[in-house]
């Protein structure tokens, strides 16, 4: 099967944007949730501690306003760098001083953003921060003989090489590949890929699970996508895994 290179989905990122300005929210959103990330929104430091400290996990990078109104977003950004140094944050703000710039990089940014700026700006400084995020951590992912290159985005097998897969196939999998042996549940699948846009009660999740299992079982060396009864689905490296659906 040739490599997948054209029309590649955006990467599957959480980000929880700390925006003041409801206003804009939805516009921001929906730029955002276009290119492919799930971009929750908190309106001020307080819920943005909340949402931090009681999440299944955290988001992939964050979006963060300086001016709050309970607090100050450096202060925020302090407290992330002290408890979460490897999370991507990009700076968007109205503070548009050389000063402001450079307070806001020290404190531990990796990037700021000033407004107004357009839209496809904000989407490519979410891109570089997140590619940022994956250098910083794991370049490439092995599960069983299944290679992802995460920076190139090429998944691959030293069988068959490079690996062809639908838009929502590659992203599907790209999912399951950063979260090995681990169970992932229909709603989370449904979340995270799909972004809500679906009945959990259909079959959407199973119909693209089996294209997907179908193809890795071409490749005789490649994990196992297993069904998990009552609870969801695994990619195990355990050629011998059993189906248990």
């Amino acid at each position: 099967m040739g490599a997948m290179t054209d029309n590649l989905p955006a990467p599957i990122a959480d980000l929880l944007r700390v925006e003041d300005d409801s206003a804009v929210d939805r516009l921001r959103r929906r730029a955002l949730e276009e290119a492919g990330y799930a971009a929750a929104c908190v309106y001020n430091a307080f819920e943005a501690r909340t949402a931090l400290a009681g999440g299944v996990r955290a988001p992939d990078a964050i979006l963060l306003d300086l001016q709050l109104p309970d607090d100050s977003g450096l202060t925020l950004l302090r407290e992330l760098r002290a408890t979460r140094p490897e999370l991507p944050v990009l700076i968007v703000t109205g503070q548009r001083g050389d000063a402001d710039i450079v307070r806001g990089l020290d404190a531990g940014a990796d990037d700021y953003l000033v407004k107004p700026f357009a839209l496809s700006v904000l989407v490519a400084r979410v891109r570089a921060v997140l590619r940022r995020g994956v250098s910083a951590g794991a370049e490439y992912v092995q599960v069983g003989d299944l290679h992802f290159d995460r920076l190139n985005r090429v998944i691959s097998t030293s069988s068959s090489g490079a690996l062809s897969f639908t838009p929502k196939e590659y992203a599907l999998l790209e999912y399951f590949l950063l979260r090995p042996e681990t169970v992932v549940t229909r709603a989370e699948l449904l979340e995270k890929v799909w972004g809500h846009q679906f009945d959990p009660g259909s079959n959407l999740v199973d119909v693209h699970i089996a294209r997907l299992r179908r193809k890795l079982q071409e490749s005789v060396t490649a994990p196992v996508l297993r069904t998990v009864r009552g609870r969801g689905f695994q990619l195990t490296a355990q050629a011998d895994a059993a189906e248990t659906a």
